[in-house]
This record gives C-alpha cells, structure tokens and sequence, in this order.
C-alpha cells in the first residue's frame, strides 16, 4: 500500500522528517459508515509516501480500495501517538509473481 501525503510543501517537510526517525505509524483507515479504525504498522519512507506491506485480503487493505481517505501519525508499536496525525490518499499495489524458476 502507498500513502501519499498531501498540503502545503513547507508544512510537509517537517511532518515526514519527523516520520522518518519512527518505526512505526498509525494507519488510520475508515470504514463505509465513517468510524475510522487506525492500525500499528511498520513503514518506509519512499519520499513523500509512506509504503506498508499487508495481506491483500486484510481489514485495512479492503477499507484503503473502498474509500483511499488515510490519515498516519507516528506512534509506537502497540499505537500509541506521539504526534498529530497527517490526512493521506492511499492505494494498493499488487505484488507481482515470479515463476521462481531460473531463466535459461
């Protein structure tokens, strides 16, 4: 999954210094009805995007292909923030397979 980050630059460049000194982030996600649901995971940054790896059949990963509405904030690994969270698009990749046969 990607994160994008959005706002004015000059705001931002704080924000994601700061989460690139963390381990983790709360993904908060948001289910149809609107109760958001924020998640510990691990991360890394890829410039102003956050990537996450889960199961594609996951809670979050199904919330994040309904409705791409994130927001993150850097937080411990039982969840606990330590900062004001940050509003993000997010989207889903899919891994591509490989036969795990040599070429020849």
């Amino acid at each position: 999954m990607t994160f994008d980050h959005y706002g004015p630059e000059a705001f931002w460049d704080d924000r994601i210094s700061a989460l690139a000194k963390q381990r983790y982030i709360s993904l908060t996600t948001y289910r149809r009805d609107g109760r958001a649901v924020a998640t510990p995971v691990w991360f890394v940054l890829d410039g102003t995007r956050s990537l996450v790896w889960t199961d594609a059949a996951s809670g979050k990963a199904k919330r994040i292909r309904a409705n791409g509405r994130v927001a993150v904030a850097p937080c411990d690994a039982r969840g606990r923030t330590k900062a004001e969270a940050l509003p993000a698009q997010g989207g889903c990749f899919r891994r591509r397979r490989t036969s795990g046969r040599g070429s020849s």
